[in-house]
Protein backbone atom coordinates (compact mmCIF):
# COMPACT_ATOMS: atom_id res chain seq x y z
CA UNK A 1 0.00 0.00 0.00
CA UNK A 2 1.46 3.38 -1.05
CA UNK A 3 -0.37 5.05 1.74
CA UNK A 4 2.22 6.40 4.05
CA UNK A 5 2.34 4.76 7.62
CA UNK A 6 0.22 1.81 6.33
CA UNK A 7 2.41 -1.59 6.09
CA UNK A 8 0.12 -4.13 4.05
CA UNK A 9 0.38 -5.56 1.30
CA UNK A 10 -1.21 -7.57 -1.54
CA UNK A 11 -0.52 -10.10 -3.97
CA UNK A 12 -3.32 -9.21 -6.61
CA UNK A 13 -3.96 -5.65 -7.78
CA UNK A 14 -7.60 -5.84 -7.13
CA UNK A 15 -7.36 -6.44 -3.64
CA UNK A 16 -5.10 -3.40 -3.24
CA UNK A 17 -7.48 -1.58 -4.91
CA UNK A 18 -9.96 -3.01 -2.24
CA UNK A 19 -7.90 -1.60 0.36
CA UNK A 20 -6.99 1.90 -0.78
CA UNK A 21 -10.69 2.14 -0.95
CA UNK A 22 -10.59 1.67 2.99
CA UNK A 23 -8.12 4.91 3.01
CA UNK A 24 -10.44 6.87 0.87
CA UNK A 25 -14.20 5.66 2.31
CA UNK A 26 -15.10 5.34 -1.81
CA UNK A 27 -17.83 2.48 -1.91
CA UNK A 28 -18.69 1.76 -5.80
CA UNK A 29 -20.71 -0.93 -5.54
CA UNK A 30 -24.35 -0.77 -4.98
CA UNK A 31 -27.11 -3.38 -3.92
CA UNK A 32 -28.94 -4.32 -7.39
CA UNK A 33 -31.77 -5.18 -4.57
CA UNK A 34 -32.11 -0.77 -4.29
CA UNK A 35 -32.08 -1.45 -0.36
CA UNK A 36 -29.36 1.30 -1.10
CA UNK A 37 -26.51 -0.22 0.90
CA UNK A 38 -22.92 0.81 -0.65
CA UNK A 39 -19.54 -1.16 -0.84
CA UNK A 40 -16.09 -1.02 -1.48
CA UNK A 41 -15.06 -4.03 -2.26
CA UNK A 42 -17.62 -6.24 -5.24
CA UNK A 43 -16.88 -9.66 -2.98
CA UNK A 44 -18.84 -7.77 -0.10
CA UNK A 45 -21.15 -6.78 -2.07
CA UNK A 46 -22.13 -9.96 -3.98
CA UNK A 47 -22.11 -12.01 -0.15
CA UNK A 48 -24.53 -9.10 0.76
CA UNK A 49 -26.85 -10.01 -1.91
CA UNK A 50 -27.17 -13.57 -1.14
CA UNK A 51 -28.67 -12.12 2.15
CA UNK A 52 -31.90 -10.77 0.32
CA UNK A 53 -33.44 -14.69 -0.39
CA UNK A 54 -32.12 -16.20 3.04
CA UNK A 55 -34.27 -13.84 5.43
CA UNK A 56 -33.02 -13.93 9.19
CA UNK A 57 -32.61 -18.07 9.19
CA UNK A 58 -30.02 -17.64 11.99
CA UNK A 59 -30.94 -17.13 15.33
CA UNK A 60 -29.33 -16.30 18.70
CA UNK A 61 -30.28 -18.92 21.07
CA UNK A 62 -29.68 -16.20 24.35
CA UNK A 63 -31.10 -13.11 22.84
CA UNK A 64 -33.07 -14.42 20.02
CA UNK A 65 -31.93 -11.94 17.55
CA UNK A 66 -32.14 -13.01 14.27
CA UNK A 67 -29.06 -12.74 11.32
CA UNK A 68 -29.17 -13.39 7.66
CA UNK A 69 -25.56 -14.65 7.94
CA UNK A 70 -24.65 -17.21 9.84
CA UNK A 71 -21.35 -15.74 10.37
CA UNK A 72 -22.41 -12.94 12.04
CA UNK A 73 -24.66 -15.18 14.06
CA UNK A 74 -21.76 -16.45 14.96
CA UNK A 75 -19.85 -13.87 15.39
CA UNK A 76 -22.78 -11.82 17.68
CA UNK A 77 -22.77 -14.97 20.03
CA UNK A 78 -18.91 -15.38 20.72
CA UNK A 79 -18.96 -11.56 21.80
CA UNK A 80 -21.46 -12.47 24.32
Amino acid sequence: CPVKDCEKSFTTRVNLEGHLRSHTGEKPFTCAKGCGRRFARRSDCVRHLATHGLGHAHVCPVCNRHYTRRDAALKHLAGR
